[in-house]
């Protein structure tokens, strides 16, 4: 037999083995569904057995995508896991795991309009729930839109860049205020950074119509409402103003400007529709008058906006200057990378949400890790260090909640570090410090932690691995690391889509990003990435330049990160996965390694699925002396 026959008999037989696998847990969830259903009926109050049925249920759902079975299939287990777990929520709505758990099962559900008042409140609730990422909600939140009678109407422009006739637009103003009154989405639009393509030529068309029946007519009426405004500018500030604009439509802009100027240089105040408008083109900051804007603004619809493009951003100024600075580099790489995020800071995030599992440091640590052994604390509290904490996103949703532990999260961008230490402070987090400085200056540090993170960092290293020995001199022993680095096998689309638009002679300028939008969208299909346009850094300048124009990218094999880490002396403890069912792929083709630990088999298992790791590679190791 030829090695072709051999490697597809091979695969042949450990896809019938993960289907056999598969197809077993699949009846055991059916058997105890049946019984968790019988006892619920005689029980209808019991929430916890509702929870766990609902769970099982998504796992089966899960389990039918894995085994690639109709849509209708995995659907049916999706909504009776959606029913179960929103039962539990209105019987104790008390549990965080509940509203967690609810998230997850809507994340992918579009939803029928009208929606019931339950529902509606569920998600409402689901919405400013401290334990729900509003990210998960915004495929069930959109879809409203695709059954709106108004709809209609906007068809024929939905999927046109051009600019439309001025008879036509009364009327298309009207329908997006209709079609905009769903409060929901205006919520959503305030928590986060919707990616969904539909909605964000919604909102250029919103947004221009507006403008340019400003421009052309001030005094008249406006036809969408100033919530509806100030909800499309707070999504536009947050995009960093990313969005397509016409000449047309900086033209109109520059008039609006000059007629606002000349407003508050003869002592009046512009009406707020004026202010809303431009705001969805250029931050409210920016403006000469940005103090009377605030006062104007107080009290009003407008007042969330000021906050976001006035007083928060007048905040992070100041908190520079609060910021501890370690040597930081001049030139070289370390340079570019620190010029690049104080331009652009990463990640764009508005609401944060803790981690939930533990309120300690054993807690956290055996949530995902059960049975490991931790480092000796000698009576001390915890340290713990995170190497390249951004925008502070990483530090509070992933170990803030550790109270008995100190943490310092670092980063070569103090405008990363000053975005982060306000939203800190604004949620009232006290035992994260922070420091501006380059990991490969750290070696002075005296202390020695528990634990070190570093997710997404070291590959932008000149060196990633001088960097990384860094890390590990600071590591205590039997001290923890979560790492995560870019997989070369799993960037395989993104570096083709970089090559191509380097060839196109783009380059980070804001200009040069909408252009690659335009570039890439027709071709994200052919490019074999059709979830990047449902992707937050997709839809933001600082996201599309980490993506698509960073100045150092290194990339990895797991055979490559085996060596290191034999280099390292440190232990490998398994991945941190986007689903359980890789897992269960993964020890039903490896029986051996019930652990999931050998690099050797996990190569082998990236090479037949290399979408697997599109993110990164998430995995903890533990340093062995």
């Amino acid at each position: 037999m030829g090695e072709k026959k051999r490697r597809q008999a091979a695969d042949t037989g450990s896809n019938s083995g993960a289907a056999t696998a598969l197809d077993a847990q699949t009846s055991e969830h059916y058997v105890e569904c049946r019984n968790l259903e019988q006892f619920i009926a005689a029980s209808p109050g019991n929430h916890e057995a509702r929870y766990r049925l609902s769970a099982l249920r998504h796992r089966m759902s899960q389990l039918d995508r894995e085994r690639q079975r109709p849509a209708q299939a995995i659907f049916e287990n999706l909504g009776l896991a959606l029913e179960s777990i929103t039962d539990a929520i209105w019987i104790d709505p008390t549990n965080d795991a509940y509203w967690m758990h609810f998230a997850e099962c809507i994340k992918v559900v579009g939803l029928p309009r009208p929606l019931s008042p339950r529902a509606r409140e569920t998600l409402a609730r689901a919405l400013e729930h401290p334990a729900v990422s509003p990210q998960l909600l915004i495929t069930p939140i959109v879809s409203l839109l695709r059954s709106h009678p108004a709809l209609a109407a906007l068809g024929p422009h939905m999927a046109s860049d051009s600019v439309i006739g001025d008879a036509e637009r009364p009327g298309l103003l009207a329908a997006l205020a209709e079609l905009f009154q769903e409060p929901l989405l205006l919520r959503l639009m305030h928590l986060c950074i919707v990616a969904e393509p539909n909605l964000e030529r919604l909102i250029v068309l919103a947004r221009s119509l507006s403008l340019h029946a400003i421009a052309r007519q001030p005094d008249a009426a406006m036809p969408i409402p100033i919530e509806i405004l100030a909800a499309i500018a707070f999504q536009c500030f947050s995009t960093e103003y990313l969005y397509d604009e016409a000449d047309l439509e900086r033209d109109d802009h520059s008039i609006l400007l000059k007629s606002i100027g000349e407003k508050f240089n003869a002592g009046l105040e512009p009406p707020l529709r004026w202010l809303a408008v431009s705001a969805c083109y250029r931050s409210l900051g920016a403006s000469e008058s940005a103090e009377k804007i605030v006062r104007l603004c107080s009290g009003t619809a407008l007042a969330g906006l000021a906050r976001q493009q006035i007083s928060e951003p007048s905040e992070e100024a100041r908190l520079r200057d609060t910021i501890p600075t370690a040597a930081v580099p001049s030139s070289g790489i370390s340079a570019a990378v620190a010029s690049q995020y104080e331009e652009n800071p990463y990640p764009r995030w508005i609401k944060c949400v803790p981690n939930r599992a533990s309120d300690n440091f054993a807690g956290l640590v055996r949530h995902s890790l059960p049975g490991v052994r931790l480092p000796d604390a000698s009576g001390e509290s915890r340290r713990i260090l995170i190497a390249g904490c951004g925008t502070g996103q990483h530090p509070i949703s992933s170990v803030s909640s550790c109270r008995d532990s100190r943490i310092m999260a670092l980063d070569l961008s103090l405008s990363s570090l000053a975005y982060a230490r306000r939203k800190t402070e604004e949620l009232g987090i006290a035992n994260i410090e922070y420091l501006q400085s380059d990991i490969l200056d750290l070696g002075v540090l005296s202390d020695r932690f528990d634990l070190i993170e570093s997710i997404g960092v070291l590959h932008h290293l000149e060196d990633p691995a001088r960097g990384w020995r860094v890390l590990r001199g600071l590591l205590k022993p039997q001290g923890l690391m979560r790492i995560a680095l870019y997989s070369e096998l799993a960037r395989t689309a993104v570096v083709k889509m970089r090559e191509q638009i380097a060839a196109q002679g783009m380059t980070p300028t804001l200009a040069d990003m909408r252009r690659c939008r335009a570039y890439l969208r027709p071709r994200l299909d052919t490019l074999g990435t059709p979830t990047l346009n449902y992707s937050p850094d997709f839809y933001c300048a600082s996201g599309c330049r980490d993506l698509f124009f960073h100045v150092m990218e290194h990339r990895f094999t797991l055979p490559v990160v085996k060596k290191l880490l034999g280099e390292l002396d440190l232990e490998f403890l398994g991945f941190q996965l986007p689903t359980v069912g890789i897992l269960d792929r993964y020890r039903a083709e490896f029986r051996d390694d019930p652990g999931a630990t050998n690099l050797d088999n996990w190569h082998s298992f990236e090479t037949a699925n290399p979408w697997m790791f599109q993110g990164m590679y998430f995995f903890w190791l533990q340093a062995r002396s």
